[in-house]
């Protein structure tokens, strides 16, 4: 009956401790295997605001563009006029 106790003692405390361990081990570097989400950075948000400032620059050439064009489509003969005053005052 002594030997029944004793081996049942030896399990609880060697071998449990060690699978505890031993998981805990694992578990740790399954953990660092799982990419985390960075933080943005200072510079990372002032990029996007300064491509949303940039994509709005864009867009109001765009449309200032498309205005000269229906402008020079529906009245060339100012654009012309207004162009050759450029070149002239341009020499």
């Amino acid at each position: 009956m002594k030997n029944g106790f004793f081996e049942s003692m030896l399990i609880i405390f060697l071998f449990f401790p060690f699978c505890y361990f031993y998981l805990k081990i694992i578990f740790k570097s399954l953990d660092r295997m799982v990419p985390r989400p960075r933080p943005k950075s200072a510079l990372d948000l002032e990029a996007e605001t300064i491509e949303e400032e940039i994509s709005l620059e864009a867009k109001r050439r765009a449309e200032m563009m498309g205005k000269v064009a229906g402008y020079s489509s529906t009245k060339p003969e100012k654009i012309a006029s207004l162009l050759a005053n450029w070149l002239i005052n341009g020499e």
